[in-house]
């Protein structure tokens, strides 16, 4: 066994280069863990005492090294299925009250389930849209309306709508009439490409939609629609009359500068 750059390594006699703690008592590594430190922590007398155990694993001859090491795996090894097992039983122990446990390690151990798309009645989809809409209420109509599911649990919703502007109205555009969601990641996206890809897939050849000015419309472009243009706010149709002032509706865009959106086949 040699001693190599003035001791950082110690060349075993099988071949082997292992780099070695110095042994100088005020100045090797396990003597300033054990008696240097500003505070006496059980962690760093823990990292003393595997440096103390790695100094005398290197002088060792290669085959009593090789059995030391085989003896602490089969130990670690063990320590681990113990671990296991106990962790195993406390995570039974934990969801004994089922998928209603919200304790941190249940949360961190529990699966979501995937987001799973199902048709949906006008009537459930205008619910939700009354429930969460943050801006919106519901739509007077539908063309159709998708589900987004967690589970068994509704987590956001999609409407298509013959489009609101005459002139877009054209049979073959359909316009998203709303989207809402409970703040389920991802939720947004999935629902405006599961919208164009049905819309698609019945004849439609343009699809359109409307976002506020404020918002950055990073759910569309997920979803691979195009911004068209950015839109002045405009009043509501009774906005001018004295008459019909109580008719002026509190809820939606009027007054409100908006982003036109769409998506095109071929």
């Amino acid at each position: 066994m040699k001693v190599l750059a003035g001791g950082k390594y110690i060349a075993a006699t099988e071949g082997g280069t292992w780099p070695t703690p110095m042994d100088e008592t005020d100045t090797s590594l396990e003597w300033r863990l054990r008696y240097a430190p500003e505070q006496l922590v059980k962690d760093r007398f823990l990292a003393a005492s595997i440096v103390s155990a790695y100094r005398e694993m290197i002088r060792l001859p290669r085959w009593r090294r090789d059995e030391v090491i085989g003896q602490l795996r089969k130990a670690i090894k063990a320590t681990q299925s113990d671990a296991g097992a106990v962790g195993s039983q406390s995570s039974g122990e934990r969801h004994q009250m089922g998928a209603a446990c919200r304790c941190d390690a249940c949360l961190a151990g529990r699966t979501a389930p995937p987001l799973e798309l199902r048709p949906l009645t006008f009537k459930a989809a205008c619910q939700f849209v009354k429930a969460l809409h943050r801006h919106n209420k519901p739509p007077i109509g539908h063309k159709f309306s998708i589900g987004l599911y967690q589970g068994e649990t509704l987590v956001g919703v999609g409407m298509a709508s013959r489009p609101v502007a005459r002139h877009f109205d054209n049979g073959l555009t359909i316009e998203v009439s709303r989207t809402c969601t409970d703040g389920t990641r991802n939720a947004n996206s999935a629902l405006y490409g599961a919208l164009w890809r049905a819309a698609k897939a019945m004849g439609y050849r343009r699809m359109i939609t409307y976002t506020q000015g404020d918002e950055s419309g990073a759910s569309l472009r997920g979803a691979g629609f195009v911004k068209v243009k950015d839109l002045e706010p405009r009043g509501s149709w009774a906005q001018s009359s004295v008459k019909f002032k109580g008719k002026r509706d509190p809820i939606g865009n009027g007054g409100v500068a908006r982003t036109l959106w769409e998506q095109r086949s071929g």
